[in-house]
């Protein structure tokens, strides 16, 4: 059986409540009316904006899983992989007819 919640609040406790959720959301965006419900939206110039985007320090602090690429250890790992984890082949890189020899180092 499901539980059942009930909340209980004023009119003026829910406008409130709305009014603060409302205000949580305006700075979250970095929107906020003047006193006449007006919003001016702060803009970046040519140049700002520029410099912006070729700023490669990543300024939005992003990382490596936010966006599904590879951490810096298994980047490596994989640069170090050398059993052909593409499946490449010799017709594909253009060295059909080569005879391919395993060479081993004598310690």
């Amino acid at each position: 059986m499901a539980t059942e919640y009930k909340l209980s609040y004023t009119g003026n406790e829910i406008e409130q409540k709305l009014c603060k959720i409302d205000s949580l959301v305006s700075s979250i965006n970095g929107i906020l009316p003047d006193d006449n419900g007006n919003v001016q939206l702060e803009t970046a110039s040519t140049e700002e904006l520029t410099v912006h985007i070729d700023d490669i320090n990543n300024p939005h602090k992003v990382t490596a899983a936010q966006v599904g690429a590879a951490t810096q250890e298994e980047l490596t790992a994989h640069i170090n992989d050398v059993d052909n984890p593409h499946n490449v082949t010799a017709e594909q890189i253009g060295a059909t007819g080569v005879q391919i020899i395993k060479w081993e180092a004598n310690d």
